[in-house]
């Protein structure tokens, strides 16, 4: 079973997400903030993916999360999503991105 770390501000939306990758078959943990996400990957936790916003509260964003995740696992997978930025031309084959709104087949369809 694969493990998830959802990482939004938004309450409903985090929600959300855990629900719905739960009910997928991931084995999902959250975080409200980059800062706490942050903690849960230093921690002995390991994810293959990683479903996070960019613009969090705190000193972590989900760019510096994404980045510190790939770094520390190889065979980590990170989606980033937004709903305000543009697609970043620099994403390596492990980074995905997905602007909000989306369907949860489309992040399916990505992890």
């Amino acid at each position: 079973m694969k493990r998830v770390l959802a990482v939004d501000d938004e309450p409903l939306l985090l929600e959300l997400l855990v629900d719905e990758l739960e009910l997928g078959g991931y084995k999902v943990e959250s975080a409200s903030n980059g800062d706490a996400a942050m903690a849960l990957l230093g921690s002995d936790h390991r994810f293959d993916v990683i479903v996070t916003d960019l613009r969090m509260p705190g000193k972590v964003d989900g760019w510096m999360l994404g980045r510190h995740a790939l770094d520390s696992d190889p065979d980590a997978r990170v989606v980033y999503m937004t709903g305000y930025a543009e697609m970043p031309a620099a994403l390596t084959d492990r980074e995905k991105f997905l602007r909000k709104p989306f369907t949860m087949d489309k992040l399916f369809s990505l992890l």
